[in-house]
């Protein structure tokens, strides 16, 4: 196979695309067949598949195609790749990127496509002839280019876009762009990605990292607690004038910042998230990405050294041994509703104001909760709180699974007697009446009882198949033939077009006799062979 070398900073779709204008043969797919092994595939923009197969092709390695070509380490660094899924569903073909990624859950609406600076599309091509996508403007939420401060064009991708074709943009439209932030921000994405392929993925020191400079705002209390009021402040100050477009539209309300800053959740955020946030936190100083190593606290002091993020088994043996869920929060970072409810649950005492109510009390709540009471209703019966209902439920064993198995029978027992009482009232219903009269209840007991489904609807009937009134048909295709009074260049094809025929013409004709004989007269059918009945 014979040899290109990806240009620097060149997407991955960017080098297909060169491959299959300088050395590919003839259609997209036999280009496709001989670097993928697969006639039809798509190329993500920033997170494409079947990277693997590009393993010591332009001289790279599966993994510097992975870093010098895609966006992986981007998000490896802000922690979408802790157990390689992603890695994995990008250098083989098994699974989707976005959702091994897990932005999939973001619900940001950017546009699908192949982005880039017409200008600099423009003058890499007068200089080497030769155009390419930069891997560097396909970051999501990134709209302008920092060095001719225009505003970046795209290719949509998918069925209404390019679909698999290999080709560059034959349009070089320019539109500047006068806003100053967006200039700098598309910078500040470029540099952090530069710096995101030197650093390794740790994101609870990039947690500890954001609360250091937090921290010197004066955005956290001394009880380490976010001033999230004054945040989103802040935020929307230093934001005044940025267009939240192209995608972005959901974040101006800064509502992501308790997950991005909570690390209890334990879920990583989209990159543009930790762009936005850090693009003001730092002052729009990438930089400071890098001094996260000096950031890092005094190790918490206790008997014996434990993880940064232990099981249950560590926090269960650190409550045997007396620790306080304060100790223990600061060690793991779970919150102490987490660690009271192991607590409870393996039967370990505590000093807690759950167990300010005497046990009596305890087990009447959880008598009620295995009959099915609402927890308003023990609340009000018992005198008692309803966070406090709440949390002797979610810390019994297995009883948070008893009352929704006892949810879902008495659901099941009212589904019943709905589509019963339905049953007598119209005994001549057919199935498809009761679905759509009693849609909730046909499908409730269709996904969790289904033979008792069976059971109580009316036998199945044979369909009714409606036969096609080609009589009809041929009266009125043979009626607008002869209003239409085609010429002799008129094709068929033509003719169906004008008659509106369905596709009767080319493959139904012999049901339509009369549009049949009239089509032979006209010379458009040619007459079929008599047969020759002679001896």
């Amino acid at each position: 196979m014979k040899s290109l070398e990806p240009l620097a900073h060149e997407s991955i779709y960017s080098w297909v695309v060169r491959y299959h204008l300088q050395i590919g043969v003839g259609h997209e797919k036999n280009t496709y067949r001989q670097l993928f092994n697969y006639e039809k595939i798509r190329i993500h923009p920033y997170l494409p598949n079947h990277v693997q197969c590009l393993d010591k092709l332009g001289g790279n390695t599966a993994d510097v195609w992975l870093e010098d070509h895609t966006l992986y380490p981007l998000f490896k660094f802000f922690g979408h790749d802790l157990n390689n899924k992603l890695k994995q569903a990008m250098l083989t073909h098994t699974g989707n990127t976005v959702s091994a990624a897990n932005i999939a859950q973001s619900r940001l609406c950017f546009e699908y496509g192949h982005k880039y600076c017409p200008v600099c599309l423009k003058e890499h091509l007068e200089q080497t002839g030769i155009p390419r996508y930069d891997i560097r403007y396909q970051i999501p939420g990134m709209t302008v280019c920092p060095r001719h401060n225009c505003e970046l064009n795209i290719i949509k991708c998918g069925d209404i876009g390019l679909d698999r074709r290999l080709t560059f943009p034959k349009s070089f439209a320019v539109i500047p762009t006068f806003n100053p932030l967006l200039i700098i921000f598309a910078q500040f994405c470029m540099d952090v990605f530069a710096i995101t392929k030197q650093l390794p993925c740790d994101p609870l020191l990039l947690h500890r990292l954001y609360w250091h400079h937090l921290e010197k705002r004066n955005l956290v209390t001394l009880g380490k607690q976010l001033r999230m009021s004054l945040l989103v402040l802040e935020l929307d100050n230093f934001y005044q004038g940025f267009a939240f477009t192209a995608g972005l539209e959901s974040l101006s309300s800064f509502h992501f910042l308790g997950p991005l800053l909570r690390y209890r959740a334990h879920k990583p955020s989209h990159p543009i998230k930790h762009l936005i946030f850090a693009f003001w936190l730092f002052d729009k100083d990438a930089s400071l990405f890098q001094s996260e190593q000096d950031s890092q606290p005094q190790q918490v002091e206790c008997s014996e050294q434990i993880q940064a993020k232990p099981d249950e088994t560590g926090i269960i043996a650190m409550l045997r041994k007396g620790l306080s869920m304060a100790h223990i929060e600061k060690i793991t970072g779970k919150s102490r509703c987490y660690i009271r409810r192991l607590s409870e649950i393996n039967g370990i005492e505590h000093k807690s104001n759950l167990q300010a109510f005497s046990n009596r009390i305890r087990v009447m709540v959880i008598l009620k909760a295995k009959l099915g009471w609402h927890r308003k209703a023990i609340a009000e019966a018992l005198n008692v709180g309803l966070g406090y209902v709440e949390q002797v439920i979610s810390n019994t064993k297995n009883l948070v699974l008893w009352r929704k198995k006892l949810h879902e029978l008495k659901n099941i027992n009212a589904a019943l007697k709905e589509l019963r009482r339905a049953k007598v009232l119209h005994p001549s219903w057919l199935r498809k009446d009761f679905k759509a009269q009693h849609n909730k209840a046909f499908f409730y007991l269709y996904r969790h009882d289904r033979e008792l489904l069976e059971s109580t609807l009316p036998v199945k009937t044979k369909p009714h198949v409606l036969r096609h009134d080609w009589s009809m048909e041929d009266e009125r295709l043979s009626q607008a033939i002869s209003n239409l009074a085609p010429d002799d260049n008129m094709s068929l094809t033509a003719i169906a077009q004008l008659v509106h025929d369905r596709g009767h013409l080319k493959r139904k004709l012999d049901h339509l006799p009369k549009t049949k004989a009239l089509l032979i007269e006209l010379g458009k059918v040619a007459k079929p062979p008599q047969k020759n009945t002679s001896r």
